[in-house]
């Protein structure tokens, strides 16, 4: 019995001693994989923040080009605006400029218009008197050089300086005669008369277009009155 016991208590020590050891084991096994799960766990950790710190680095980027993307807008809306302004700008130059140029045409053709004071009137009658003669004898030199054109501004200015000059009014009258005005040469022959009915020329002159023009009575009336005055002359 005691020698039972003995051996059972020797088995009892053993199984101890075995169970100790695989216990020894399963913790050393069991550390040695906590060890591994935790090293992976912190590797998939690192690598998840990692995955997250790209990401984060990939939507700053995505971000940023949003960014640059509505600088590069804002700058083409500034452009666009900056642009349109400048063409605006320019219309309305170009539209002030047309008003300008309107209203200076508009000034111009008022100017021209709008009679200018007639420098004669500062002239004396004598001095009017004078000049006028001088035009009707330039006005006679164009008529004997066929330059009617030439002719009868001079006989013009020559009435306007003075308008009792009865030479210049016949002299003028014999112009529209050749440049076939017949109506206002007859006018002029009777101005002539009007403003001086002692010039036989007026006479003489009238009494030959009523000749041209068949009324005899009326020219040989005038050719007697010339001849009367000239002979008084």
């Amino acid at each position: 019995m005691a020698k039972k016991n003995g051996k059972e208590d020797f088995l009892s020590g053993w199984t101890a001693v075995i169970i100790g050891i695989i216990g020894v084991v399963l913790v050393c096994f069991l550390a040695q994989k906590g060890v591994e799960y935790f090293r992976g766990g912190g590797e998939a950790e690192f690598s998840g923040a990692s995955f997250l710190g790209g990401s984060s680095s990939s939507s700053a980027s995505e971000e940023n080009q949003d960014e640059d993307e509505d600088i590069k807008k804002a700058k083409q809306m500034k452009a666009s605006e900056n642009s349109q302004a400048e063409n605006n700008s320019d219309k309305s130059k170009e539209k002030n400029k047309s008003s300008e140029d309107e209203k200076q045409a508009a000034a111009e053709k008022n100017s021209k218009q709008t009679p200018k004071p007639d420098e004669n009137e500062k002239l004396s009658i004598q001095d009017k008197i004078t000049i006028s003669n001088q035009k009707v004898q330039e006005g006679k030199n164009f008529f004997a050089e066929g330059n009617l054109t030439k002719a009868l501004e001079s006989f013009d200015q020559a009435v306007k300086l003075y308008s009792l000059n009865a030479a210049a009014w016949t002299e003028r009258g014999k112009v529209y005669v050749e440049m076939q005005n017949f109506e206002q040469a007859l006018r002029d022959f009777n101005k002539a008369v009007e403003v001086d009915s002692t010039y036989a020329d007026a006479y003489a002159n009238r009494g030959l277009f009523y000749q041209a023009f068949g009324d005899e009575e009326k020219a040989q009336a005038d050719f007697a009155m010339s001849d009367i005055l000239s002979k008084k002359q």
